[in-house]
């Protein structure tokens, strides 16, 4: 062959070569049978797959998905259903207005001549706070109700005389205002420990008891009943625990109050001694006005509901010394 021969058969292009892939499915099967195909009839499990952009992956067929989805359904429902029963439950006790585990007041009579309304006041007492806004009742001649944390008592028991000596009602308001606690303690010892510190101030027990943030369960209004108080908790909300300024909680009340209302307010902050309650101090005296403008009459709990304030000095509670 010349040189030009030679230059033209270089010249030439590739023969394109066969790749791996292409000489598998080139190749005939055993016994002149046709080659196998990925995903056909006939191939063990393993072998089923599916290229996806030059990808061998390996694809179940829909028989075997059917069978998993009906595995995995019905152990998936069993798993579901006891959590949403623990989510319905922790529903059922933080929300104040529920009766699912006991009864609780949430209002007065709302179809009676009287307009009336009671201010209730949490978390106290908490000076200087509750000191100032005592000096607001009584310049109103207001009484209201005050629920207590049996701490705050035994820090500040003055207050709690004063309370008491002009003419307000008070309530227990649990010993440390935990949520813990009334969840974990099925005897509910914080009601008795609070009951006995206020009897030392006092010299008598409440009859009246609210839950610390609202947060209730079975044993402990259980507890609540065996000792005999009522369980009174509210229908119109403040929220001045967020320590927005006067104006806005004054129109928070006004804008939800009826008649038989009972207000959420608060003079403290959990166990927190002097907390700033400035706004709310601030807001009660233009509060007070503005529901007596509109026909209200400002009362303690007791009255509202017709109830004692108060239990026997002797009597020990039952949740104290039985179990629920």
């Amino acid at each position: 062959m010349d040189a030009d021969g030679a230059r033209q058969d270089s010249s030439a292009p590739d023969a394109p070569q066969a790749s791996p892939a292409d000489g598998d499915r080139g190749a005939s099967a055993p016994n002149g049978s046709a080659p196998a195909t990925p995903g056909r009839r006939g191939t063990a499990p393993s072998a089923w797959l599916s290229t996806v952009e030059g990808t061998a992956l390996p694809v179940p067929p829909r028989a075997s998905r059917r069978r998993r989805l009906r595995w995995w359904a019905p152990r998936l429902g069993a798993a579901l259903v006891p959590l949403l029963l623990v989510v319905v439950l922790y529903v059922l006790a933080v929300w104040p207005q529920s009766q699912a585990y006991g009864r609780i007041v949430t209002h007065g009579p709302a179809g009676s001549d009287r307009k009336l309304l009671a201010l209730t006041f949490d978390d106290g007492p908490n000076d200087p706070a509750t000191s100032a806004l005592l000096d607001v009742l009584k310049e109103k001649n207001v009484h209201v109700t005050f629920f207590v944390v049996g701490e705050n008592v035994r820090a500040f028991p003055d207050t709690l005389r004063r309370e008491a000596a002009e003419g307000h009602a008070i309530g227990n308001h649990s010993y440390r205002h935990k949520k813990r606690d009334t969840l974990l303690e099925f005897n509910y010892g914080e009601l008795e420990e609070t009951q006995q510190a206020v009897q030392e101030v006092l010299g008598y027990r409440p009859a009246l008891y609210r839950s610390p943030n609202g947060f209730h369960t079975p044993w402990q209004l259980r507890a609540v009943r065996r000792a005999g108080l009522t369980t009174v908790h509210w229908n119109v909300q403040t929220l001045d625990w967020e320590r927005p300024d006067p104006d806005t909680i004054v129109r928070r009340v006004l804008d939800h109050v009826s008649p038989g209302a009972i207000v959420l307010l608060h003079d403290g902050d959990d166990t927190h001694h002097g907390s700033d309650r400035t706004p709310t101090v601030a807001a009660v005296a233009k509060l007070i006005d503005e529901l007596r403008a509109r026909g209200y009459e400002l009362v303690t709990v007791p009255e509202m509901l017709h109830i004692p304030a108060t239990l026997p000095a002797s009597q020990r509670t039952a949740a104290h010394a039985s179990p629920p």
